[in-house]
């Protein structure tokens, strides 16, 4: 906390706001700035001692005046809570992650079970994890556990069907079938069958595969832990045995891809990305993933195509921005490359990739000809 300054009021400040009674021997924090430290309280307001106090609601929650603090805000801004979700949401839709954190953690330190905040901070470390799943597996592992600890905290706190629904999509796209289905029927089973009309179909559909194509084979849960925990030749041992049974369930060539691609065969997995796309799979992800294939193994052209496309079904996904910027990169196109770069850390100014490679380029933008 060495940011803030710690401050009491006047007793002519002391009062009731709302029903709340202001203690002035109770010290108020302030973020330090050059008129506080020099003893000036001129420029102090509510505003300014509510932002220190969601600072300390985000990190310091051992904190002795915490309790406190929190009553104080409901009084003075009621309706700061719904503002702070709106302004995460805002934040995490355009990339800025470290702020959107920190807004849904100084929520959760005033309202610790607030159903919507745990569920939008569950979707942020989600998509922090996605981003880092091939430049740091070890964080992204670490954002997942994250998550997965969030959805047991919801469900512990609540059982409604947008949990589960969320719960269910994590859980499908962790590989655990048998949790997804779970959760998913749960969904079905508490949701009105004349509301969220397009979910319902969504998840009976995901429901339909999972029961079709023996995605509950165990083999397919452990392959993908393999593969994740970076023992991919495992892995792709496990995966392999589980495709010779069901050779036309998608969902095993891509993990069968993604092993390969992670341990840098690029032939072999563009062999079981292309199988992906025979059986009628073209997601953003499968798109991407034969690109770099696609890429590694000098088909540039195609690379391009798939990745385009999956620019066009999601224009501000940072991978496949990044993914343009390297293959032109490659290419030897450095200024397009580095437009696509600058263009990715837009929408993320974290994005490792584009940051790596446009170091590159200024040191030596001859590298790559």
């Amino acid at each position: 906390m060495n940011e803030l300054v710690f401050i009491k009021i006047p007793e002519k400040l002391a009062g009731e706001i709302n029903g709340f009674n202001i203690d002035p021997q109770i010290p108020l924090p302030v973020e330090k700035d050059q008129s506080i430290e020099n003893g000036s309280l001129a420029d102090l307001s509510w505003e300014k001692i509510i932002v220190a106090m969601l600072k300390i609601l985000a990190f310091h929650r051992d904190y002795q005046f915490i309790d406190y603090y929190r009553k104080f805000i409901f009084a003075v801004k009621p309706e700061l809570k719904e503002q702070l979700i709106d302004a995460g949401v805002e934040k995490a839709r355009n990339n800025d992650f470290t702020t959107a954190e920190e807004i849904f953690l100084a929520v959760e330190g005033l309202e610790p079970e607030n159903i919507i905040n745990i569920i939008n901070m569950a979707l942020l470390y989600e998509h922090k994890a996605s981003l880092l799943t091939d430049t740091n597996s070890a964080e992204s592992n670490k954002y997942l556990d994250k998550a997965f600890d969030l959805y047991k905290k919801a469900l512990s706190i609540d059982s409604s069907e947008d949990i589960h629904f969320h719960a269910g999509k994590f859980f499908f796209n962790r590989q655990n079938f048998e949790k997804a289905k779970e959760h998913f029927s749960f969904f079905l089973e508490l949701g009105d069958p004349d509301e969220d009309i397009e979910r319902r179909k969504t998840v009976s559909k995901i429901l339909l595969e999972i029961e079709s194509s023996n995605l509950l084979d165990s083999k397919f849960k452990q392959a993908y832990d393999m593969i994740r925990l970076c023992q991919e030749e495992e892995g792709i041992e496990i995966i392999s045995e589980f495709i010779e049974k069901s050779p036309d369930v998608w969902n095993a060539w891509f993990l069968l891809g993604w092993g390969y691609r992670r341990t840098g065969k690029y032939k072999e997995a563009y062999n079981a990305f292309s199988k992906v796309i025979e059986l009628g799979e073209k997601s953003v992800d499968v798109l991407n993933e034969i690109a770099i294939c696609s890429i590694e193994t000098g088909k540039r052209s195609e690379a391009e195509k798939y990745l385009l496309q999956a620019l066009k079904m999601e224009p501000d996904n940072v991978k496949i921005i990044s993914n343009l910027g390297i293959l032109h990169y490659k290419a030897g196109d450095i200024e397009k490359a580095k437009s696509f770069f600058l263009t990715s850390l837009e929408f993320d100014e974290n994005d490792e990739i584009a940051k790596k490679y446009l170091e590159i380029i200024d040191i030596n933008p001859a590298d790559s000809k």
